[in-house]
């Protein structure tokens, strides 16, 4: 089974191993089994803010558009649930369409309607699953196609963002092929920006850690154009998406063109942004010199790649699993010898207000398949919270198509 049924089928809701062997009739859940935990969420406190859909209405929108998951585990089944509940609150309607917010309150750094970039690629590939594909392609074309002459919102490059990788994983899931390419220019148009603001004579990209959605961080600052693993691996998978979408519209050309640029941006990061001393990717500071800060939120988007060199894959110690879904990263933060979850709140989980905390904003991610575990007294301090805490992080989507003999390039 290829990658894009799989996702079709879990999309419907159905488990794949009812496709295989004789024919038999596959379970269907109960919608109303899960009504109590939304029931739950709306009496936990006063709604401050009202969007498009109020939390009366919650369920009903829920119940037509979120897949419904059942767990033996209840605290991840009510977790499910309650991030679908939030999620729906920052729905938006403004006269642009619909927009998803970042936050609920307005923020002085967003544009207007509360509007900002920076989680986009969060909200689309969250989104794809809705069962309503508006929500999803009234924002896409918020952000790519009602900025001034019907081109991009001029702030839609306040912060670095993945949109076209986003947009072309939402392809894998609903199979709407005209709504993907129709944005295949915008996209180019956002590359070229990048490109335009941002690349250095190097050939790599320099951003502001803040700009990069990821706060003050020891190997960034506010007034510094240092090179940084993030927004490069952003940008190689941008690229990737961008050759895809144009195979899927027929343009050659612009495939090609695309395919070396992610060539290229690949080479450069192993090459320049991978420390051998410390066997991790780290920012590159204007002064020429490593960070010192082994960078733990560099995006999968580089590291499943399979062409990657032998020092930079021991390094990572990345485990690929099923549909090349990069598992597991390892890494370690500056003097701190054993990896976990740098964090100053002892003896709990730390709580998960967006999701690309998982992988863009924790310190360390560890082996696949392991749980956190209680931190025992004297094991209480920063960089020591949890350990062998596991991160999955989707692939990005190979380039549209197949070899001649049908196999995918991976």
């Amino acid at each position: 089974m290829n990658r894009r049924r799989f996702l079709h089928l879990t999309a419907a809701g159905l488990s794949p191993a009812a496709f295989a062997g004789p024919a038999r009739s596959p379970f269907v859940l109960d919608p109303e089994t899960f009504r109590h935990h939304v029931e739950s969420f709306n009496a936990m406190g006063k709604e401050e803010v009202v969007n498009l859909i109020p939390d009366a209405k919650a369920w009903e929108w829920m119940k037509r558009n979120v897949p419904l998951f059942t767990c033996p585990d209840r605290d991840i089944e009510q977790i499910y649930y309650f991030r679908w509940w939030t999620w729906r609150k920052h729905i938006k309607q403004t006269p642009h369409g619909i927009i998803v917010t970042e936050f609920l309150k307005p923020v002085k750094h967003a544009a207007e309607y509360n509007a900002l970039s920076c989680a986009f690629g969060h909200h689309v590939a969250e989104g794809r699953w809705l069962h309503d594909p508006q929500v999803i392609e009234q924002d896409a074309h918020f952000w790519l196609r009602t900025g001034e002459n019907g081109g991009l919102r001029k702030n839609f490059n306040q912060f670095s963002g993945w949109a076209a990788v986003a947009l072309y994983d939402r392809w894998l899931a609903d199979g709407n092929r005209d709504a993907l390419v129709a944005y295949l220019d915008p996209l180019m148009l956002d590359y070229s920006a990048w490109e335009r603001e941002r690349l250095t004579e190097s050939g790599l990209f320099w951003q502001r850690d803040v700009s990069d959605g990821m706060e003050s961080s020891i190997s960034g600052g506010r007034n510094v154009k240092n090179i940084r693993p993030s927004i490069n691996s952003y940008m190689y998978g941008n690229a990737k998406a961008i050759a895809a979408i144009a195979t899927l519209a027929g343009n050659q050309p612009v495939a090609r063109e695309f395919r070396d640029k992610a060539a290229r941006l690949k080479d450069l990061v192993e090459r320049r942004l991978w420390n051998q001393s410390a066997a991790f990717f780290e920012t590159l500071m204007e002064s020429g010199e490593f960070a010192r800060a082994r960078e733990h939120r560099v995006h999968a988007l580089v590291l499943r790649s399979s062409g990657r060199p032998r020092r930079v894959r021991s390094g990572l110690e990345a485990v690929d699993g099923p549909a090349g879904i990069l598992r597991a990263l390892r890494a370690h933060h500056r003097g701190t010898p054993q990896p976990g979850i740098s964090d100053s709140v002892y003896r709990r989980r730390l709580s998960m207000e967006r999701p690309e905390l998982a992988v863009r904003h924790h310190d360390y991610s560890a082996r696949a398949g392991q749980r956190a575990e209680r931190v025992s007294p004297e094991r209480r301090r920063p960089g020591r919270l949890f350990r062998d805490v596991s991160d999955l992080y989707q692939e990005p989507a190979p380039e549209a198509g197949r070899r001649p003999d049908g196999s995918v390039d991976r």
